[in-house]
């Protein structure tokens, strides 16, 4: 395989890294110095010419991700996949590597693809120092002590406002230029249109028919006849207007958009215009003013049947514009034409339009926050404040005043924000705020350990408060962490001990290490001596040069520690063989497994009485396949999605009612989703919402019971667009109210119905994760240090409590219904109680086989393993 640059100007990767040109430190200081950014935050690489020459070409540079700089001063920028290689922002590799590739071809510390000089690895040994290119040249024997200091600089200018002259009005209440309207002359038209006197008889036809019509007898009575046909000889041309108008679009697109007439309006207009049989031409610059209301009086035409037509037509001449770069007619399609205020505001952002975007958002989205977010991109920070100041936005408040160069007005509202961090018992973010924006780094080192002894997530405040000593006064961190533990009380040390594991992979101080150590074997002695084992396997990685350790701990765990676990044997089912079977689901009270072979798809359907029926698909030989299974509340509708190689006809099979089986399945493969889906929910009538990338771009897909695409949002994270460079692996979708929660590259994510994204934070990694079924405000996550409870509501998450360890492996986990979460792997099963929302270790228990997958059973307490060996084990937990 050879594996190739290739560039995609659609490809657009977030901005990590830097390349320059040039072979001198001269050229690549200029370079750096137009980034204004600290040198010690680059790490630096030199690239050479070729395999056969050392001599360099070019520095690459990575940046850390606090000092990135804007991408317009980066000539050449970079990004970084799989964590440790660098390409071109608009490139992608070809072919596609899977993750374990990418782990097997990324064997250094750093890899560089470039599209001329090829590919380079380099070891940590090979990275440049800034300070090593400099040559300090000899010092010069002067004396300066009678040196004028010179004329004191003159005061920055930081702001430039415009005056409005007092008798214009301001810009939201000025009527869209050429409002007027004037006759269609130039559309060929089979009649001319009214004027004169025909226009004014249309125009009272209306009031004079209410008064004919008082009358009876209006079928015999000649003159109301005659004033009904005009009306319908209007309505008639009316239609012929429009569909002239639907035919300029194929011919002339931009004398079609003068004619263009809006489809429906949340703004009044100035009173009601005489009835027309012909369209007006109007200007097709973007205005404010036009959305405001004050265009003058307006003849509304019925326009329903030619909606659709007209909405399609407008939505590709606006794409058009973008595609031209003329982003204030696309505003103007979008604003003026289909009252689509939030596609306008992106459309005048891209053209780099900041006010006018922000009035949108501010006025007619009623979104203050991407109101203020445009004025910081249009460099009007004093009307960004006072937005953020309405929002309690405060440490965005302080931002603006420093790059202001007001610092005493940012202190205060970092305090303000401190204050208001504290309030919501977020010690954390408030101790952040002290040591990065107030460096007072003392202050969040007390906050910190009233974290530890005070509130939730104990564990991570103590892991930062070690940071910042770490940060701050390094050599002091082996006696601040001695001091905690003696501080601490009996039960904090299971969570000191987890914390003194992340202490010991951070750093590589050999003090620091050697305290770490003592602290944690000392901890797990006393734990092992009361007969808890469960963190003896976490010696192993306190002292890796410790070869024997590894099968010394197993031996002992397999034979004194596991003695005192209770072996359970629970009821066994075959499953038919030569077939992988790879998954379960539960729906409406039967339970389906899925797998495959060399050349069919299989389904089997068991009953709470443990049946089994079997049905089969043909498909390709596929030896690996990915897969979601979602059903569809309150119906029994069942749909599969394998990966887009398995291309199983969308034609759904109906599993039938029976004596075993009390409710009849349809089972259908979606063939309309998007390629590299992330998760789905399948909905009420049919209707299924996607979770999937776009070029590596997460978005959001709402499609109707038909299939039929409905709507669809690029997922924005505080305004941004959310990356991955790698393919995920399908995962499970929670839905709760309008919210969808999943999993992605170990953070856990929320979604609403329009795309905008919020995630956990902070938060460990998260591996795993499960729910109580449909309405719980309760999820479970699996961490490098244990199930964590995660409290939802809505767009907000929280982590309810500290960790509670597991101590084996886990490859899956699942809610049993009566209140417990079950962990499988290591041939082990940990079972959790679950009050509330807080998580307690109430059984562990040895298994006869490895598990592969768990899944709750059709009963209170039954739960179900998946074997490695393809048998069903059937358990319950009030039988243990």
């Amino acid at each position: 395989m050879i594996l190739q640059l290739t560039y995609d100007p659609s490809v657009c990767h977030p901005v990590l890294g830097a390349y320059i040109r040039g072979n001198t430190p001269a050229e690549w200081f200029a370079e750096i110095q137009r980034w204004n950014v600290p040198p010690g935050s680059l790490t630096c690489m030199l690239l050479p010419e070729s395999k056969s020459s050392m001599a360099p070409t070019g520095m690459m540079v990575v940046f850390h991700p606090k000092h990135i700089p804007p991408a317009a001063t980066i000539a050449h920028p970079y990004t970084i996949i799989g964590k440790k290689l660098l390409i071109p922002v608009h490139a992608k590799l070809l072919p596609a590597l899977s993750s374990s590739e990418m782990a097997d071809l990324l064997v250094w510390e750093w890899q560089v693809m470039h599209p001329h000089a090829g590919f380079f690895g380099f070891t940590a040994a090979d990275l440049v120092s800034l300070s090593d290119l400099l040559e300090v040249p000899d010092a010069i024997e002067h004396s300066w002590d009678m040196a004028h200091p010179g004329m004191p600089a003159m005061a920055p200018l930081r702001m430039i406002n415009v005056r409005r002259k007092e008798d214009e009005a301001p810009v939201i209440d000025i009527l869209k230029s050429g409002v007027e309207s004037k006759p269609l002359h130039e559309i060929p038209m089979e009649e001319p249109p009214l004027k004169g006197w025909k226009k004014i008889k249309a125009a009272i036809l209306k009031a004079f028919m209410k008064l004919m019509g008082r009358q009876g007898n209006n079928e015999r009575n000649s003159v109301y006849q005659w004033m009904q046909q005009q009306l319908e000889n209007l309505q008639e041309k009316r239609d012929k207007e429009l569909q002239r108008l639907l035919d300029m679009f194929d011919e002339d697109l931009r004398e079609a958009l003068q004619y263009a007439i809006p489809l429906g309006s949340q703004h009044a207009s100035r009173g009601v215009a005489p009835p027309s049989s012909s369209l007006s031409k109007r200007n097709t610059h973007f205005s404010l003013g036009g959305l405001a209301g004050g265009g003058g009086p307006v003849d509304a035409w019925d326009v329903d049947r030619y909606y659709e037509q007209l909405h399609k037509k407008y939505m590709a001449a606006a794409l058009q514009a973008i595609e031209n770069k003329d982003f204030k007619q696309a505003a103007y399609i979008y604003a003026h034409l289909l009252q689509d205020y939030y596609l306008a505001a992106k459309a005048l952002v891209q053209g780099g339009f900041f006010r006018e975007a922000a009035a949108l958002y501010r006025d007619y989205l009623n979104r203050p926050l991407p109101a203020a977010e445009c004025l910081v991109q249009g460099g009007l920070l004093l009307e960004a404040i006072e937005i953020y100041k309405e929002l309690d936005m405060y440490e965005m408040v302080g931002d603006l005043y420093i790059k202001l160069e007001q610092a005493d007005l940012a202190h205060n509202y970092y305090r303000k924000s401190v204050q208001a961090a504290q309030q919501r018992n977020d010690l954390i973010k408030a101790a952040v705020l002290l040591e990065e924006k107030l460096h007072a780094p003392d202050e969040a080192l007390r906050l910190l350990y009233r974290g530890w002894n005070s509130y939730n997530r104990a564990a991570d405040h103590l892991d930062l408060y070690f940071d910042v000593v770490s940060r701050h006064t390094p050599e002091q961190l082996p006696l601040h962490i001695r001091k905690v533990y003696q501080k601490s009380a009996p039960e904090q040390l299971p969570l000191f001990l987890q914390v003194m594991l992340l202490v010991h992979n951070k750093h590589s101080s050999p003090a620091v290490k050697q305290a770490a150590t003592d602290l944690s074997m000392h901890i797990i002695s006393d734990q092992v001596k009361q007969g808890n084992t469960q963190h003896l396997l976490l010696l192993k990685q306190f002292l890796p040069e410790d070869k024997q350790l590894p099968a010394d701990l197993f031996r002992y765990k397999s034979t004194v520690a596991t003695q005192s676990k209770k072996l359970m044997n629970g009821r066994r089912i075959n499953l038919p063989t030569g077939i992988t079977w790879a998954g379960m689901m539960r729906h409406n009270l039967q339970l389906f497994i899925i797998g495959i072979n060399v050349h069919s798809f299989y389904l089997l359907r068991i009953s709470s009485e443990f049946e089994i029926e079997q049905y089969v698909w043909p498909m390709p030989l596929i030896p690996m396949f990915e897969y979601i299974v979602s059903g569809f509340p309150e119906t029994n509708r069942l749909m599969i999605y394998l990966n887009p190689e398995n291309d199983l006809e969308d034609q759904p099979k109906i599993l039938p009612a029976n004596t075993h089986f009390k409710y009849g399945m349809s089972v259908s493969f979606p063939n309309f989703l998007q390629q590299h889906v992330v998760g789905f929910v399948a909905k009420i009538a049919g209707a299924v919402t996607q979770i999937a990338l776009n070029e590596g771009i997460l978005g959001i897909w709402h499609y109707t019971g038909d299939g039929e695409l409905d709507r669809q949002y690029i997922c924005t994270l505080e305004g941004n667009s959310i990356y991955c460079a790698d393919k995920p692996l399908p995962t499970p979708v929670y839905q709760r109210n309008e919210c969808y929660y999943f999993l992605l590259e170990t953070t856990l994510y929320c979604v609403d119905d329009s795309g905008i994204t919020t995630y956990l934070h902070p938060a460990p990694p998260i591996y795993l994760l499960t729910a109580v079924p449909m309405v719980s405000t309760i999820m479970f996550g699996l961490t490098n240090m244990g199930l964590v409870s995660i409290q939802i509501n809505k767009q907000q998450m929280s982590i309810v409590d500290a960790p509670v360890p597991v101590s084996h492996r886990v490859v899956s986990m699942a809610w049993i219904p009566g209140g417990h979460v079950v962990a499988v792997g290591d041939q082990l099963a940990s079972i959790f109680k679950v009050d509330g929302a807080l998580l307690k270790l109430e059984h562990e228990i040895r298994l006869e086989e490895e598990p592969e997958a768990v899944i709750e059973g059709s009963v209170r307490g039954e739960f179900i393993l998946l074997g490695k060996s393809k048998m069903l084990t059937v358990m319950d937990v009030n039988k243990l």
